[in-house]
Parts: C-alpha cells; sequence; structure tokens
C-alpha cells in the first residue's frame, strides 16, 4: 500500500518512473528496513525484464523494452523526487540496493496499531462496579441467597474466559510466527508467474529448471533457510545458461548455435553479432543476398530465418557491448 507522501510524490513523475517504483521496488521493498535488494539480489537487467510490455494480439500498441542504461536513468528521476536512495552499487551487473525513504516502515505502524488493540482489550473488560463486591454480599438476607449468587458469578466468569479466548485466537494472536531467518524449500515448490515469464524470455525449460533448483537445494547436506524461495528461483532463471527449450526443433536449435567453428567466435560473440557469423549462416540456410545491397538490410532475413527473436538480439547486444 502507498502511503499518502508516495502518492503525492508520485503524481510528478513520468510514467514509466511510475510503473518502476509501484511494479518492481514496492513489492521487493523490506517492510522493516526499507531496502530493495539487500536479502534478495536485484539487477538492472531483472528489472528490465520485470519493466517489459508485450501487447495482446491484435492490439496496436508498441512493445516497450528498456536498456540498463534507461532503468538508471528512471532511477535517477524517482532520486531527483525523493522517492529512491541509491544505498550500495557492487558493479553495473551485479548487485542493485536502494532505500524508498518515503514508504511507511512496519516499525511506524505497529505502535498504532498496539494502541488500537490496547483500547479495545480496554473496551471489552468488564467494568468493575463502584460498590464492592463485600458490600453485595453483606446486604443479603440469607444463605441460600448467598450462594444462589455465588454460583451465577461462576458461570459468568466462566463464560467471561471463553469469549476472551476465541477474541484473541480471531485477531490471530495465538497463530505462530514464520521464522526470521526464512524456512525451508517447501516440497512441493511450483515458479510463480514472474519465473514462468523470466523462463520464456531466456529460451529456458521451466519445468527441468525448477526440478534442478529443487534436487540441488534437497541434496544439500546442510538444510538452507530462505525467506521468499519465489525470488530465489528468479534469481536461479536469471543465473541459468541459456539454450533452445524445444531439442526437437532442428532449426531453433540450429539458430542458437554459431554458423561455423571458425565464423563468429571473436571475442566470443553470437555469430549474429559479427558480419562473418551471419554471411556464414546464410550461406548454411541457402540464403542469397541481394547484390549490391549492404548486410545491415537483408540480415534481418536470416535472423528470421534461424528464429533469432528480438529479445535475445537484445539480450546479446547488452551482454557484448
Amino acid at each position: 500500500m502507498l502511503s499518502d507522501l508516495e502518492q503525492a510524490l508520485l503524481r510528478d513523475v513520468s510514467f514509466e518512473a511510475f510503473r518502476l517504483y509501484v511494479q518492481c521496488l514496492k513489492p521487493l521493498m523490506d517492510i522493516w528496513t526499507g531496502l530493495v535488494g539487500r536479502y534478495s539480489e536485484v539487477s538492472r537487467a531483472y528489472i528490465a525484464i520485470e519493466m517489459k510490455f508485450i501487447p495482446d494480439q491484435g492490439s496496436r500498441r508498441k512493445p516497450l523494452a528498456f536498456t540498463p542504461k534507461q532503468i538508471d536513468a528512471l532511477i535517477d528521476e524517482l532520486i531527483r523526487k525523493e522517492l529512491v536512495e541509491r544505498v550500495s552499487t557492487v558493479s553495473d551487473r551485479k548487485k542493485l540496493v536502494l532505500r524508498l525513504p518515503a514508504a511507511q516502515l512496519a516499525a511506524s505502524v505497529r505502535p498504532q496499531e498496539e494502541g488500537d488493540m490496547s483500547r479495545h482489550e480496554e473496551e471489552c473488560r468488564p467494568h468493575t462496579p463502584e460498590t464492592p463486591a463485600s458490600v453485595g454480599f453483606e446486604g443479603l438476607k440469607n444463605d441460600d441467597e448467598r450462594d444462589s449468587f455465588s454460583g451465577h458469578e461462576a458461570d459468568i466468569s466462566r463464560n467471561h474466559r471463553i469469549t476472551k479466548t476465541n477474541h484473541v485466537s480471531e485477531r490471530g494472536g495465538s497463530a505462530p510466527r514464520a521464522s526470521a531467518r526464512g524456512s525451508l524449500l517447501p516440497p512441493g515448490f511450483a515458479p510463480d508467474a514472474s519465473g514462468a515469464k523470466i523462463a520464456r524470455l531466456r529460451g529456458l525449460d521451466l519445468q527441468l529448471e525448477s526440478l534442478k533448483f529443487v534436487a540441488y537445494f534437497q541434496a544439500l547436506a546442510k538444510p538452507v533457510l530462505c525467506r521468499d524461495w519465489q525470488a530465489r528461483f528468479r534469481k536461479w532463471l536469471l543465473d541459468a545458461r541459456p539454450y533452445p527449450a524445444d531439442f526437437d526443433n532442428p532449426a531453433g536449435a540450429r539458430g542458437m548455435a554459431p554458423a561455423a567453428r571458425s565464423a563468429g567466435r571473436s571475442k566470443r560473440k553470437p555469430w549474429f553479432l559479427t558480419s562473418s557469423g551471419i554471411e556464414a549462416k546464410a550461406r548454411e540456410l541457402g540464403y542469397r543476398p541481394p547484390t549490391d545491397v549492404p548486410l545491415g538490410v537483408w540480415k534481418e532475413e536470416v535472423y528470421r530465418m534461424a528464429g533469432i527473436t528480438q529479445e535475445l538480439y537484445q539480450r546479446a547486444a547488452e551482454d557484448f557491448s
């Protein structure tokens, strides 16, 4: 939930910066410290994937894709509006730690909730009559009346204890708290929608990566505790080596591989980022480019025949730029 200060500051930012704050940074914030990226690593590449927009089929809207430099520019915009503070930056491709100073932390909300709880318990507490109980008993005429009154008092006390116990249970006071260090990997772990999206964009087999993830942590000699296993699995996918998800498709597998062992290997770049690799791939696919036409014009046709997507090209261009 956005605080009043956050809502006021977000009115003056761009739509992209608003989406970055609300969709990417705020859900990853630690509610006790206000930090993003402190317990689970957050990188510019991950934020760029989360910010990506692919319109539905038939829509006239253009797809949106962001580079790490554009993500930095949006973060700088939020810093100027005093919505974000940089805490530490290890490198351009590693951990990014930010603080959200305008966000309302749990420590500032808890005292008010405790005050409301105390006030509610005070209202539910039975009022003590001004007249002492001993005076009331002395006013009874005989022992029979005194015994009868004492029995009703016991029933009232017992009913009051039962009501108070139910009241605490309904407010969750008796519910067990989760460990501050986290929990073990659940046996029936299943990736969420964000993990499926990352696997699809990176060309990974989601089911296979999920099985490898579970098998790895179950095989460790020392149990591992984690506060957010879904976030850890997303980090697992971001660190995984891309490979074609459908090995039965020869065209897709050929598109990911270099055209020739000797072509397109300068500085270990993919074939589609080098002129020699593109020319070798065109010969391999049997494509004859038009004469007197620059390579930059007909290379798109080679990309299409080899199955190179725009996402794959942009990711490789960023990695080898």
